[in-house]
């Protein structure tokens, strides 16, 4: 929903007050190296006005709430925004489940959910 969870490590990089090998981690996306144009557009990006624009659309949104790389207020916010929506909105949060679905049950419910989402709105 929005860079926040992440913007006090981007100040670090931008300042150079942590190492270099921390600073090259912190600017990995799925294992390949951003770059300082990359991360700037992404602190820009509202999300909140695109999902505006975008009430007429059914939303499907799965949240596992042990997830240690997207924190719950995401979740949070996206249902907030979404709340006087037009189209239908359904949120789920999976108690026992990380940002990887590792929880077998909880996977196979998100499966099924989204396996019903799409059969319902596509």
């Amino acid at each position: 929903f929005s860079g926040r969870q992440w913007q006090d490590q981007w100040q670090m990089v931008q300042s150079n007050k942590s190492d270099k090998k921390y600073m090259m981690e912190m600017m990995q996306v799925n294992s390949q190296q951003g770059s300082y144009r990359f991360f700037d557009e992404f602190f820009s990006i509202n999300i909140q006005s695109e999902l505006l624009s975008l009430q007429h659309v059914p939303l499907l949104h799965i949240h596992g709430e042990i997830d240690t790389r997207v924190n719950m207020q995401h979740a949070y916010d996206y249902e907030a925004c979404r709340r006087d929506a037009q189209a239908v909105s359904k949120f789920i949060k999976l108690p026992n489940t990380d940002h990887d679905f590792s929880n077998f049950e909880e996977r196979n419910k998100a499966l099924e959910e989204t396996v019903k989402w799409f059969s319902e709105h596509l």
